[in-house]
């Protein structure tokens, strides 16, 4: 998928950050996202992750005063058998 989004983004002129790692490495509060997205605080945002990630994004976004209608997101949670 990493090619696909890749092309979209080189189409579109956007930019792409791959994040790997644990959340002790990219721990996501507005501190750490403004320093790889300077823009942030002025940018859209969508997110799809995992409930407690896509929580903590917003959280960011919410402290640099990014709007809720300037917020996309999709949480998902995974599932034991």
């Amino acid at each position: 998928m990493r090619d696909e989004l890749d092309y979209l983004a080189e189409q579109k002129g956007a930019r792409i950050h791959y994040l790997i790692g644990p959340r002790s490495l990219h721990p996501m509060d507005a501190k750490y996202i403004q320093k790889i997205v300077p823009t942030f605080r002025d940018s859209d945002v969508y997110i799809c992750g995992p409930t407690p990630l896509v929580n903590t994004v917003r959280d960011a976004a919410h402290d640099v005063g990014i709007p809720k209608n300037r917020f996309h997101d999709e949480a998902f949670a995974f599932h034991g058998e």
